[in-house]
């Protein structure tokens, strides 16, 4: 569940967007991989890409197709590389 730095920035943003904020953990655990046989994804990046989430917070690397599949709004928080994740138009 969105912790510490994030859900103090995730609570503004939704502040001053007006929306409500809803977290739930995937059941398979995953990140987000593509299934090279099926072309789906699995895990978070499954998540947005089938319209069940609107942006997702995780410390989530920048590879494996996921920069077509989704857009990545990365910002440095102190000496992590972490950063939003929201799903394509």
């Amino acid at each position: 569940m969105v912790q510490g730095k994030f859900q103090d920035i995730l609570r503004i943003v939704s502040e001053v967007l007006n929306f409500k904020i809803r977290q739930f953990k995937r059941l398979d655990g995953g990140w987000g991989s593509l299934d090279k046989e099926t072309g789906k994804w699995n895990g978070m990046i499954s998540n947005l890409v089938n319209n069940e989430a609107d942006l997702i917070t995780a410390s989530l690397t920048l590879c494996c197709k996921r920069d077509e599949a989704v857009d990545f709004l990365l910002f440095p928080l102190a000496t992590q590389s972490l950063g939003l994740v929201i799903k394509r138009k």
